[in-house]
């Protein structure tokens, strides 16, 4: 049978979807790494939205825990008052950083002997008396 060879033909689709790719391709490292650190994840309007649509549909208790809880206070504080919210989300970094630094510190210090999160480090003595 003579008809038309259709295993070249490209959906626009596809031709859509290999062009992105391309362009996906063509970006520099920086520019995918910017690209990655503009993405948005934590959406106060969406969260807070979406809180407000299971409250109407479902009287559950897990929602109701779930609307007073920690994620929420935060989200309500992103749009209420957004500066005291970037200090306290960075602070809490920082805070979270150094603790988890200094057992990193005390864990190569100690090696073997390393007990996380206790005081001095180890079992048995304090920082200095290994020294």
């Amino acid at each position: 049978r003579k008809g038309h060879d259709v295993s070249n033909v490209v959906s626009p689709l596809s031709q859509l979807q290999l062009s992105n790719n391309q362009e996906e391709d063509k970006k520099t490292l920086s520019e995918k790494v910017d690209q990655f650190l503009d993405t948005q994840f934590f959406d106060p309007e969406a969260f807070l939205s979406s809180d407000k649509n299971n409250d109407d549909d479902n009287d559950d208790a897990a929602i109701d825990n779930n609307k007073n809880g920690p994620v929420s206070w935060f989200a309500n504080l992103v749009q209420n008052d957004y500066a005291l919210a970037e200090i306290l989300y960075a602070g809490t970094f920082i805070v979270i950083m150094v603790i988890l630094s200094q057992e990193y510190f005390r864990w190569t210090l100690y090696g073997d002997n390393y007990v996380p999160f206790t005081p001095g480090g180890r079992a048995g003595g304090g920082l200095w008396e290994s020294l």
